[in-house]
């Protein structure tokens, strides 16, 4: 963002209902110290609506829907929830509600682990002192890193990693022990004081969009192949399918039943 875009977001301030109001509009407001208004701070914002604000989220919506769509076993079940629970699509039901879906849940949180937020390793390092792990002294500021990849798809963690099984998230198939340890190696929000800010809002883009969707609209695949268009060929901080890809496709092929 150059400096006389800045001073052109600023004149708009003086009208906040402007159609050009955007989030770059609230950041310059006046009433925010100058040291959190300057070109570096909005473009580090910029990069985070861009990067963690939606491409995560599409990402998870693409993987999701395609193995929903490529598993009819698991459409058939969401979709007789969603009947159940929406009697009449035309009536919009409350993100409160929706969350309260057992399936719906289990199918969001089984997708979120095969699409794995961000595929790249995320250092950390502890600048002023030595941790031990296990056997091991990592000393003072030796960057530390891992990806979710490895833990998603570690087989004894998750019994046939790359299937999209819902039913292992699902109480009723497990005990309470452990569905809190499967919880607590899903890593698409990170985890701890550095875990993803937009975890809420992420599951409610997540719940409302699929729910909506599966069911107001049937729909099949077309030309998508999972090694191509859906598994990670490429880390690209996010994840990335095959370079050949054209995307997942699917086409509409009814409405509300």
């Amino acid at each position: 963002m150059a400096p006389q875009n800045i001073s052109s977001v600023e004149e708009d301030l003086k009208d906040l209902r402007s159609r050009n109001s955007t989030i770059f509009h609230v950041l310059l407001n006046k009433d925010i110290p100058p040291s959190e208004r300057t070109l570096q701070r909005l473009s580090q914002e910029a990069i985070s609506l861009v990067a963690a604000g939606s491409l995560t989220t599409s990402h998870a919506l693409k993987t999701i829907t395609y193995h929903i769509l490529a598993n009819p076993p698991v459409l058939h079940k969401l979709t007789t929830e969603l009947k159940h629970a929406i009697p009449d699509p035309t009536v919009p039901t409350s993100l409160t509600q929706l969350e309260q879906l057992p399936y719906l849940t289990a199918v969001i949180t089984e997708g979120l682990r095969l699409s794995y937020g961000i595929s790249h390793r995320l250092e950390r390092s502890a600048p002023d002192r030595a941790i031990q792990f296990q056997n091991y002294i990592i000393p003072p500021g030796t960057p530390v890193s891992m990806t979710s990849v490895l833990i998603h798809d570690n087989p004894t963690i998750f019994p046939d990693p790359h299937a999209f099984t819902p039913e292992r998230w699902l109480e009723s198939n497990s005990d309470v022990g452990h569905q809190q340890r499967l919880d607590k190696y899903l890593l698409t929000f990170s985890k701890g004081t550095r875990g993803c800010v937009g975890l809420n809002l992420a599951y409610a883009e997540l719940t409302l969009t699929l729910a909506n969707l599966f069911r107001k609209f049937g729909m099949s695949l077309f030309d998508t192949v999972r090694e191509r268009d859906v598994d990670t060929s490429h880390d690209f901080f996010s994840p990335s399918p095959n370079l050949a890809s054209k995307g997942m496709m699917a086409m509409v092929v009814g409405g509300p039943s």
